[in-house]
């Protein structure tokens, strides 16, 4: 996981009790933004942006390959930065009066579904 431009201290108690301690198991970076574009475009890793208003459904991406699921706050959502240079914009289809999930639950979706694609990949 990499936090770009962060406004959360990561070791703040909140966030450990948040990540019910997986914090202390998971490689974590912290970078900025740009530093994060510029190092997934070396690694030649695809990034997938989380838009509620996003043309294409996240479903209809490839996620075999290295994939980077972007996803922003709550209250402000992705900046224009990543939503200009993310590779793809998806969306999750919503049904109903919401028109988009908490950011915990749209990463865990999209999470999900890189790893129901690769699972049928030989």
């Amino acid at each position: 996981m990499i936090a770009c431009d962060h406004k959360t201290d990561l070791n703040n108690p909140n966030v450990i009790r948040a990540s019910i301690g997986t914090l202390f198991f998971m490689p974590v970076a912290e970078a900025s933004t740009e530093e994060t574009i510029d190092w997934l475009e070396k690694q030649g890793i695809q990034s997938i942006a989380a838009v509620p208003s996003a043309e294409i459904e996240y479903t209809d991406i490839d996620m075999k390959t290295g994939t980077a699921i972007i996803v922003g706050a709550e209250d402000e959502g992705l900046s224009e930065v990543w939503k200009n240079r993310a590779k793809f914009r998806a969306g999750i289809p919503m049904l109903g009066k919401n028109d988009s999930l908490n950011v915990s639950t749209a990463a865990a979706v999209l999470l999900y579904e890189a790893v129901r694609q690769r699972r049928k990949t030989p």
